[in-house]
């Protein structure tokens, strides 16, 4: 009865509250400070097991300027309403917080409930071939430039 009264109060804290609305990729790309695509090249967990980082092989970066292989802290466990790091080898976009640029790490801009980063699918994908057509390319650089500050929703 103990387990059946844990799970149902942890179900219960991830729960959105009634009118809550996910972010859109443009929303969270909008309150980014500095955004990128890569693939993972690898996740960490911390000994408590509750935080976890993945290291990323950036591909390009549509917001700011950054080294080419960044530290993405932030992860979760997703029983904690957080977002589970992403496998090794998946592709994916961050929406990031830079909080010093001469360090290769970036923190997920998680405003709301699954904010931060997403799977590279459809969505994403016309997102990067729109940056393309308006961009003359990927701007790696040694350190992070050009930042600016995340920002929160309004609510």
């Amino acid at each position: 009865m103990l387990i059946v009264l844990i799970i149902l109060s942890t179900y219960q804290a991830c729960s959105p509250v009634p009118g809550w609305v996910p972010a859109t990729i443009d929303e969270q790309f909008s309150l980014a400070g500095i955004v990128f695509v890569g693939r993972v090249i690898e996740s960490t967990q911390s000994l408590q097991g509750l935080e976890t980082s993945a290291t990323v092989r950036v591909e390009t970066y549509l917001k700011g300027c950054g080294p080419r292989i960044v530290k993405v802290n932030g992860y979760t466990n997703s029983a904690m309403c957080g977002i589970t790091a992403p496998d090794r080898g998946s592709r994916i976009i961050v929406f990031g917080c830079v909080a010093n640029r001469n360090s290769n790490e970036v923190d997920l801009n998680n405003f709301t409930i699954s904010t931060g980063t997403a799977p590279v699918g459809p969505e994403v994908r016309s997102l990067i071939r729109d940056y393309r057509k308006n961009s003359k390319g990927s701007k790696i650089c040694r350190a992070f430039e050009d930042l600016s500050t995340c920002g929160k929703r309004d609510n």
